[in-house]
């Protein structure tokens, strides 16, 4: 107890102490002021009458500090601190303990010294592995957890007029990823000429390319050179393809993974 009130009254001095440490605005008129009446006493009434002003008032200015001083002390001590200290505790979550017992009727039976602990391991069958299987010796068994292999959907394709006479077709699809993909170089198989690609805004804050122009082995291909970016999941991306003549996207790849187009526009 004696070592909680020392604590107690050493935290509410430090508070009380603290306490005094206000802005700039208040030093200016606590200081200034008192600093003031003595350049105005030397002024008016030389060295002697400002030693005669400070015999005078030094005693009431330090007994009012220290009457300032006990009073927030005390303050801090009996009420403040105290306060804070039981809002806090009163904020804290103690754990639920753990049940004393169970049932008798439900206690498992302590094994004998010579018992050996024996470990069925489950049958690995294939299958989903967020499918639980049961089998005729009701051991589960689950299947092997595989990772999603990522696809690259694409929508059905469009074709318009850009009225560019530069490159007055643009064929356009939109393409899925089905599992988080990473990136790379567009490089799309038509079924007629090209002139360039275009792809809409992976990340917005960051685009990096570079070429971007028919393969010049197969003038049917188009190759656009992109920085690697992931992908996520069901998050559409705009993709296009601008030629002279309207022509169809047979198939393609973004980066290393294919993308999957319709039956019917392939």
């Amino acid at each position: 107890m004696l070592v909680f009130s020392w604590e107690l009254a050493r935290l509410a001095a430090i508070s009380t102490w603290e306490s005094f440490h206000v802005d700039i605005y208040a030093w200016v008129v606590g200081v200034g002021f008192p600093v003031a009446t003595i350049l105005w006493k030397l002024w008016f009434e030389g060295r002697e009458g400002v030693m005669r002003h400070w015999q005078q008032n030094l005693r009431h200015v330090v007994t009012m500090f220290c009457l300032a001083f006990v009073v927030i002390w005390a303050y801090k001590f009996l009420w403040e601190i105290p306060s804070g200290i039981r809002a806090r505790a009163n904020t804290i979550s103690l754990p639920t303990p753990p049940p004393s017992g169970l049932p008798a009727a439900t206690l498992p039976e302590a094994p004998s010294k010579r018992a050996q602990l024996t470990v069925a391991l489950p049958k690995i069958v294939q299958g989903d592995c967020s499918v639980l299987q049961i089998g005729d010796n009701n051991q589960a068994a689950v299947g092997p957890c595989k990772p999603l292999e990522a696809k690259l959907m694409a929508s059905e394709q469009s074709r318009r007029q850009t009225g560019d006479p530069a490159s007055p077709w643009v064929t356009e699809f939109r393409i899925t990823a089905t599992a988080p993909v990473m990136t790379g170089n567009l490089r799309l198989k038509c079924s007629g000429n090209v002139i360039r690609a275009g792809i809409g805004r992976i990340n917005p804050a960051s685009f990096s390319s570079g070429a971007n122009g028919p393969d010049p082995l197969d003038p049917t291909v188009v190759i656009y050179e992109l920085g690697p970016e992931p992908l996520e999941p069901n998050r559409d991306v705009t993709v296009a393809v601008f030629s002279l003549t309207p022509v169809t996207v047979l198939s393609g790849t973004l980066g290393s993974t294919k993308i999957t187009f319709t039956p019917a526009e392939r």
